[in-house]
């Protein structure tokens, strides 16, 4: 049972990481991808840890079961996390696509090919 629990702490390691990283760091960093893999191969093992906690005595298993809802609600707090950035990355993009569309007007109105000489 032991490589059961240290396998499930080790996921609740990575998404504790990846969740202080969510909006903090490049999401296009080589660190940030690196942890977003990882946690990727600790979910794949998921399956794998849970067959194993059916099949292990029951002080074993209430054990396992507090470190699945333990996860369960890691992962929710990196969903949500990854929401909250998400909508803020989604303001900023409209807010540029606004300065920018400003921008264009600005540029247009002084671009009007005519003159007007008012000194006489």
């Amino acid at each position: 049972m032991g490589r059961t629990n240290e396998g499930l702490e080790h996921y609740a390691e990575q998404l504790t990481r990846l969740l202080a990283q969510v909006g903090t760091v490049d999401v296009a960093s080589e660190g940030f991808q690196g942890l977003v893999a990882e946690c990727g191969r600790c979910a794949s093992g998921l399956r794998r840890e849970v067959q194993r906690l059916n099949e292990a005595p029951d002080e074993d298993r209430e054990l396992g079961r507090k470190q699945l809802r333990r996860l369960a609600s890691l992962h929710a707090m990196v969903e949500d996390a990854v929401r909250r950035e998400q909508r803020l990355v989604a303001v900023q993009l409209a807010q540029a696509r606004s300065v920018r569309d400003s921008l264009d007007v600005a540029v247009q109105l002084g671009e009007t090919g005519e003159s007007c000489d008012m000194r006489g």
